[in-house]
């Protein structure tokens, strides 16, 4: 998301952002997709963290805490008021689609089908000679391209990017998101997006004096932890379960 703070243009933005996010996906991975799950989920969210910090300090890069302001929003000459508003919701309904289609042929390509095989038995594609290894190495790069994408759409609404947006608690959405809408699904990563978008943000549209305001946030971090505990006791599997495909 940085990347368009330097002034490119919104698609150049959008291609150099993705390209950078696969780049640092591809440094990670080096030396952390070598070792286990839970060693892998340590060190990447350590080296997100070191990586926040840097660009707090390091000035001449980022500009510091200050960031980038005032980034020119796409179109906006056509556009004013709440019509923009709609025209960029517009915008990341046709962006989602187009994720959705790439992911769906990625996940029925010999590729797909053997990142699901690596994820039920990684033994057992060592046993017919797979790269386990460089199968995990492609799916963190394309996981990180796209999460490159979607941040200079979120950047470029936002017209403003610091470090301090990108905080833990967009790992902690991502997660939970897939966590209710269904994990291996697709269609349950977009549900649970929804379901989750819906859950949190509701308490802004409720009329509420100054004393209840507080207390209608607080109600939104509860919510959030219900809904997890309701998912894992009866859904663990998520709402959209993953479908069993077989092979004839």
């Amino acid at each position: 998301a940085y990347i368009v703070g330097y002034g490119l243009p919104m698609w150049a933005g959008m291609i150099s952002g993705s390209l950078a996010a696969g780049f640092f996906a591809f440094l990670i991975g080096i030396p952390t997709l070598k070792i286990g799950e839970d060693y892998f989920v340590v060190v990447s969210f350590a080296f997100s963290e070191v990586l926040r910090y840097v660009l707090i300090n390091e000035k001449w890069l980022t500009n510091g805490t200050i960031g980038f302001y005032g980034l020119e929003r796409p179109f906006d000459e056509f556009f004013s008021g709440r019509a923009y508003e709609f025209f960029f919701l517009f915008l990341i309904v046709v962006a989602v689609i187009i994720a959705y289609l790439v992911m769906r042929k990625i996940c029925n390509s010999p590729f797909g089908r053997l990142l699901k095989g690596v994820r039920e038995s990684e033994q057992v594609c060592l046993a017919l000679g797979k790269n386990i290894y460089r199968v995990k190495m492609k799916a963190f790069i394309i996981g990180a391209m796209f999460a490159g994408f979607a941040g200079s759409l979120y950047v470029r609404y936002t017209t403003l990017v610091v470090p301090g947006m990108f905080i833990p608690y967009f790992t902690f959405v991502a997660w939970l998101s897939l966590m209710i809408g269904g994990r291996g699904n697709n269609k349950g990563a977009i549900l649970g997006c929804f379901i989750f978008v819906l859950a949190d943000q509701f308490t802004l549209f409720v009329q509420a004096s100054a004393a209840y305001a507080v207390k209608l946030a607080s109600l939104r971090a509860f919510i959030m932890g219900a809904l997890l505990i309701i998912v894992l006791r009866w859904l663990p599997a998520g709402i959209l379960k993953e479908k069993k495909v077989t092979y004839r």
